[in-house]
């Protein structure tokens, strides 16, 4: 069953400001949990991260979780054929490691090093995010070019983030068992792994987005094997400032950035997936200033940058049919 996120993420945050008692241990709440000393939202921005905050969050006794042991997110999406909803198209995921704001991670090129403060949005850390994108081939056709229905969405070619990957749809399943295995297998060692350890794994989604029927066939999900799943729909701030939000509208409310080249990318399974994580990160460092701005009712300012690599867009995942390559700046024809 979803819930909504909890409003404050220490394992985000990262700043450990622990209240601790007068012999240096951290003082809890009635309910075990850790006291922490919260400053106001605008230090955020500049505040690197602590080793601390990972060895906090969560510790539930219940679900055998060591509470040194931070969560990895994932938030997981499938697109439909526009008439038949049992026929899935394309699956997007996108994994988080929340242990990387403090480790760091590994890039397509190169190392992307840990402790940087979060700067807006959590910009600086979102980029710590791992992100995939899967057509099936056999619906591979299936795209506002050769759709006519009128009410078509899916945009399976607006991957912003590294080329898409066709799969048949006998792998569907499979995708979708391999991306809780990444998330929950993600930097532990052999020898670890081989002891039954596993990380936390945290479902992020949109509303009904994570129930479509290949979703909850897996193993996983059948088995309630993620430790908590979150609804940003229900988010506390999108619900204070948003009536009946909507996917899109928020993005557009809280100034995560979804267009690029004018286009809007927002459609796409992998995309989705990526901007939800985004949403879920920057909602912890808005600003005071952003704050009295969105009781105006204004809306913020998307980031100057699109966080993904648009040049991908435009060159790599073009529909079929879609003829050479020009030389220079490709548009985006689709």
């Amino acid at each position: 069953m979803a819930t909504a996120p909890p409003g404050f993420l220490p394992v985000l945050l990262g700043h450990g400001s622990f209240l601790k008692n007068e012999y240096g241990r951290v003082r809890l709440d009635e309910d075990g949990n850790p006291l922490y000393l919260i400053p106001t939202s605008d230090n955020f921005l500049e505040m690197k991260p602590s080793k601390e905050a990972q060895q906090f969050w969560p510790a539930d006794p219940t679900r055998g979780i060591p509470n040194k042991m931070s969560v990895v997110l994932l938030s997981i999406n499938a697109n439909t054929l526009c008439k038949r909803a049992d026929v899935v198209t394309e699956v997007g995921y996108t994994v988080y490691d929340t242990a990387s704001i403090y480790d760091g991670t590994r890039g397509q090129k190169k190392k992307l090093q840990g402790c940087l403060a979060p700067g807006p949005r959590g910009d600086n850390i979102t980029k710590f995010a791992h992100t995939r994108h899967f057509i099936v081939k056999d619906t591979a056709h299936h795209h506002p070019g050769t759709c006519d229905y009128w009410d078509h969405t899916a945009q399976p070619y607006h991957f912003t983030y590294r080329k898409s990957e066709f799969i048949d749809r006998t792998e569907i399943l499979k995708i979708i068992e391999q991306a809780f295995n990444q998330a929950s297998c993600h930097g532990l060692t052999p020898e670890s792994l081989n002891r039954g350890h596993r990380r936390a794994v945290v479902l992020v989604g949109w509303g009904d987005e994570e129930l479509h029927p290949q979703i909850k066939a897996s193993f996983w999900y059948r088995n309630n094997k993620h430790f908590q799943h979150w609804d940003m729909k229900h988010h506390q701030t999108a619900q204070r400032f948003i009536v009946q939000p909507s996917y899109l509208h928020c993005l557009d409310v809280f100034g995560i950035q979804h267009r690029a080249y004018g286009k809007e990318i927002g459609h796409n399974a992998g995309n989705r997936t990526a901007f939800t994580i985004q949403l879920l990160i920057g909602l912890c460092f808005l600003t005071q200033e952003q704050y009295a701005l969105l009781r105006l009712g204004l809306d913020l300012e998307p980031g100057p940058k699109f966080p993904g690599v648009e040049s991908v867009l435009a060159r790599d995942n073009r529909p079929p049919g879609s003829g050479d390559l020009p030389r220079g700046r490709v548009p985006i024809m689709h």
